[in-house]
């Protein structure tokens, strides 16, 4: 099984944006105590429309698959939801450009 790269795409809520990027902090600690992800250091950056991207790396589709089958990791995503909406790409204003440039959060 290989590695794979995914980008984890937040839109916040409205005023839910301290909540969200709190939440944030506390993904790739828990994806990481429960030796889901590599150690690759993950990015998080900020679009012009305010949409959140984390760049981090599974250890394969099957530590992908059980992140949904794990508790705590489960807790923090339902957290995340209640915050923000997942998104997709197309979402981010920045995409429709060659090589977009993004705010560094980390």
């Amino acid at each position: 099984m290989k590695p794979e790269i995914v980008f984890a795409i937040y839109k916040p809520h409205n005023n839910k944006e301290n909540e969200l990027k709190e939440l944030i902090s506390k993904h790739i600690p828990i994806l990481k105590s429960n030796n889901l992800i590599t150690d690759r250091k993950p990015i998080l950056v900020q679009s012009n429309n305010g949409i959140y991207i984390e760049i981090f790396e599974w250890k394969s589709n099957k530590t992908f698959e059980e992140a949904h089958e794990n508790l705590e990791v489960q807790k923090l995503w339902d957290a995340l939801e209640k915050v923000c909406d997942f998104t997709t790409p197309e979402s981010v204003e920045e995409v429709k450009e060659y090589f977009p440039h993004f705010k560094p959060i980390n």
